[in-house]
C-alpha cells in the first residue's frame, strides 16, 4: 500500500499517516480506502444482498436484500460488477475515494468476509427454501382442497334431502338428483352429483386440482321410523382437505 496520499485541500502529496497537509494545513482524511476490484467481486458474489454497496458506504444498499426474491437486484449487481470492473482506476478514486489512491490489500478483508457471507447465506437458502416447501406445499395444497370439498359437501347435502324425500314420498331412489327436485347449479370444482340405483348414496365428482378425479361420497341409513340420515367419507381424497364433518 502506498504510503502517500493527495491532500483533498491542494493536492499535495501527504503521509498516509499524517494528521494534517504540511503545505496547506488541512485535516487528512483517513477513510476506508474502496477498491474497484474488490467492490466488483463483492457485487459478482453478494450483489443480490448488496454487499458492494454497503462496502462503498451508500446506505441504499438494503433496498437488494429486500428485493433480492425478485431477481432484480442480481442482475443490477451483475451490471455493475461489469462496471466496476471496466471503470478507470482514476475515475473511480476520484468518485468514491476523494482522490486518493490505495491497493486491493486495503479491501482484503472486506472481499473474503463477503464471499464468505455470500457463500453462507446461498446454502442456507438451499437448506430452507426445500423445508419451507415441503411444509407449504401439503398446507397449501389441504386450503385449496377444503375450498372444494366445503361447498361441495353444502351441495351434496341439499341434493341427499331431496333424494332422501323423493324416497320417502316414491319409495324409490330417483335415477338422478334432478328428478328427486335438486336442479342448482354444482359448485366450482364439481363435475358431477350421481346417485347410486342400489343405495341410493351420493357420490360428487371433482374435476379441479388438487382433487381432480377424486370423489365424496354420502351414504344414507334409515332408522327404525323411517328417517335418513347421511354419513359423509372418501377413499381417497385426505383428511385435511374434507370438511369437518367428513372426519369422523
Amino acid at each position: 500500500m502506498s504510503a502517500m496520499i493527495f491532500c483533498r485541500a491542494c493536492g499535495k502529496e501527504v503521509a498516509r499517516t499524517a494528521r494534517s497537509c504540511p503545505a496547506c494545513g488541512a485535516p487528512v482524511s483517513h477513510k476506508r480506502y474502496k477498491d474497484k476490484t474488490a467492490a466488483a467481486i463483492l457485487a459478482f458474489f453478494g450483489g443480490s444482498l448488496g454487499l458492494h454497496r454497503f462496502y462503498l458506504g451508500q446506505w441504499w444498499g438494503i433496498f437488494y436484500p429486500l428485493f433480492c426474491c425478485t431477481g432484480i437486484p442480481a442482475f443490477i449487481a451483475f451490471i455493475e460488477f461489469i462496471v466496476f470492473l471496466a471503470c478507470n482506476r482514476e475515475n473511480w478514486d476520484a468518485k468514491y475515494n476523494d482522490g486518493q489512491t490505495g491497493d486491493f490489500s486495503d479491501s482484503i478483508v472486506w472481499v473474503v468476509v463477503g464471499v464468505v457471507l455470500s457463500i453462507l447465506l446461498a446454502v442456507a437458502f438451499l437448506i430452507i427454501i426445500p423445508i419451507m416447501a415441503a411444509i407449504a406445499l401439503p398446507a397449501y395444497q389441504d386450503y385449496t382442497g377444503r375450498s372444494l370439498t366445503t361447498p361441495a359437501y353444502s351441495a351434496a347435502s341439499a341434493a341427499a334431502a331431496s333424494v332422501g324425500s323423493y324416497y320417502q314420498q316414491h319409495n324409490a331412489i330417483p335415477t338422478d338428483i334432478a328428478t328427486a327436485g335438486y336442479t342448482a347449479p354444482l359448485p366450482q370444482g364439481v363435475e358431477s352429483i350421481t346417485v347410486d340405483q342400489e343405495n341410493g348414496s351420493l357420490t360428487v365428482s371433482f374435476n379441479k386440482a388438487p382433487l381432480l378425479g377424486k370423489t365424496l361420497e354420502l351414504v344414507p341409513t334409515a332408522d327404525a321410523q323411517g328417517a335418513i340420515t347421511w354419513a359423509c367419507s372418501s377413499s381417497d381424497i385426505r383428511k385435511n382437505q374434507l370438511p369437518v364433518s367428513c372426519r369422523q
